[in-house]
């Protein structure tokens, strides 16, 4: 039984069905420490892929990874070329820009299919490292000399 033959199929036609459902993505495997596989990565890498991304719901399934809210998401593994998933790592679609934090991953057990477990981040990109130009000044930290009496506490 050719199990990894019938995944590829699926999986194509999951694409063609649900299309609306897969996502082009861009996964990001960051600069530096990567707590899950204990490697310090020097150069950060990614690779464009198509991500099955759906709400799951992990209370039904005993011993599952994952809180309610999480995304399950299904990438093939011959998209991600020689990148392997872990936690730390990130999805970004290209659509919208919107981050998904890689909290678990798992290879099938036929090696077609990346299971991966995220969370969605909602940090924003408040600019850069540069130096503000433009403050508003309110004040120093010398003695007030001016109050507004507003009467007794009682």
């Amino acid at each position: 039984m050719q199990l990894s033959g019938y995944m590829v199929r699926a999986m194509a036609t999951a694409r063609r069905v649900a299309a609306d459902f897969f996502r082009d993505c861009l996964l990001v495997e960051p600069l530096g420490f990567v707590r899950a596989t204990g490697e310090r990565v020097a150069v950060e890498s990614s690779s464009s892929v198509h991500a099955f991304i759906g709400r799951a719901s992990f209370g039904a399934v005993p011993f599952s990874v994952g809180q309610p809210g999480d995304e399950k998401v299904l990438v093939v593994a011959s998209e991600v070329g020689s990148l392997v998933p872990a936690a730390g790592h990130y999805l970004v679609e290209t659509l919208s820009g919107q981050r998904h934090d890689i909290v678990f991953a798992r290879l099938d057990g036929t090696g077609v299919v990346w299971e991966l477990v995220c969370v969605r981040n909602a940090n924003e990109d408040l600019g850069d490292l540069s130096v503000a130009t433009s403050d508003e000044d309110l004040g120093d930290l010398a003695v007030a000399t001016l109050y507004s009496d507003c009467g007794g506490l009682l």
